[in-house]
C-alpha cells in the first residue's frame, strides 16, 4: 500500500528484491 511504502521509503532496494521473490513464486 502507499502508506506501506512511505514507511519503508529507506528500505524501497529490500521491497524491490522481496517483489521479485514475489514474482518467482507467483510465476
Amino acid at each position: 500500500t502507499p502508506d506501506m511504502s512511505a514507511m519503508h521509503h529507506d528500505t524501497s532496494p529490500d521491497l524491490r528484491v522481496v517483489g521479485n521473490k514475489l514474482r518467482d513464486v507467483l510465476g
